[in-house]
C-alpha cells in the first residue's frame, strides 16, 4: 500500500517494506529510510483506512437511494421548469421594454414637457406592467425552488 504524508517541509513516502522520509531544503531533496509502518501496527493508520472504507459505503448507499428518487423528481420537474425559464425569458425582457419606454418618456417629459409616451406608460402601469413584475418574482422563486428539488 502506497501511503503519502505531507507535513510542511517532510513528505513520508510508503514503499511496500518501508517509509522514505523526504526533507525538502533549498529545493534539494535529502532521503532516509525509516521503519516499516503497517496498518496492523499503527492504530492511527488503521482507523484512517477504515473511515475511508465507511465513507466509500457510505457514498454508494446514498447514490443508490436518492439517486433513483432525484432522478423522478428530475424527469417530473424538468418540463415544469423549461416552461418557466422560457416565460420568465420572454417576460424579462417585455420588463425591459417597458423600463426603456419609461426611460424615454420621463426624459421628454423633463427635457421637452412633452407627455406623449408618458402617459399611456402610465396607463398601463396598474392593468399589465405589475402583474408582469410579480410574475417575474414568482416564476424565479418557483424556478429556484425546482432547481432546488432536483
Amino acid at each position: 500500500m502506497k501511503t503519502c504524508f505531507v507535513a510542511g517541509s517532510v513528505d513520508l513516502v510508503g514503499c511496500g517494506s518501508g517509509l522514505r522520509m523526504c526533507r525538502r531544503s533549498g529545493g534539494k531533496r535529502r532521503h532516509s529510510v525509516m521503519a516499516a509502518v503497517d496498518e496492523e501496527d499503527d492504530p492511527m493508520l488503521a482507523d484512517i483506512a477504515a473511515m475511508k472504507k465507511r465513507m466509500e459505503v457510505k457514498k454508494s448507499m446514498e447514490k443508490s437511494v436518492s439517486g433513483g428518487i432525484r432522478a423522478k423528481v428530475g424527469e417530473a420537474t424538468s418540463g415544469v421548469q423549461d416552461f418557466v425559464s422560457t416565460l420568465l425569458l420572454y417576460n424579462f425582457f417585455a420588463i425591459i421594454f417597458f423600463l426603456v419606454w419609461l426611460a424615454i418618456g420621463a426624459g421628454m417629459h423633463f427635457i421637452f414637457g412633452n407627455n406623449t409616451l408618458l402617459d399611456p406608460w402610465l396607463q398601463i402601469w396598474t392593468p399589465l406592467i405589475q402583474p408582469l413584475l410579480g410574475v417575474l418574482m414568482l416564476g424565479t422563486i418557483i424556478s429556484g425552488t425546482i432547481s432546488n428539488m432536483r
